[in-house]
């Protein structure tokens, strides 16, 4: 476990990636180019924070009050790390 919801009460989504042993086998480099593409997505996404909202509001139908407060973008850069 890398965290613990409880520590978070003011969050009110949450986000994981799931692949199998298998997967890990076949593409052993995965989780080191999966995080490398999480910071990349993360540095593009700092500067512009009123398209990241929108796009989500797009995507999940959320109000971008709510998507501020569910997914801030702080968030992402801790997840990232």
């Amino acid at each position: 476990m890398l965290d613990d919801a409880t520590k978070h009460p003011n969050l009110i989504v949450t986000s994981l990636t799931v692949v199998s042993e298998e997967y890990l086998k076949k593409f052993p480099d995965f989780p080191k180019i999966w995080n490398e593409a999480r910071q990349k997505a993360l540095k593009d996404l700092q500067p512009k924070p009123e398209e990241y909202y929108q796009f989500l509001s797009q995507l999940n139908g959320f109000t971008l009050k709510l998507n501020q407060k569910a997914t801030p973008i702080d968030l992402n850069a801790w997840i990232v790390k």
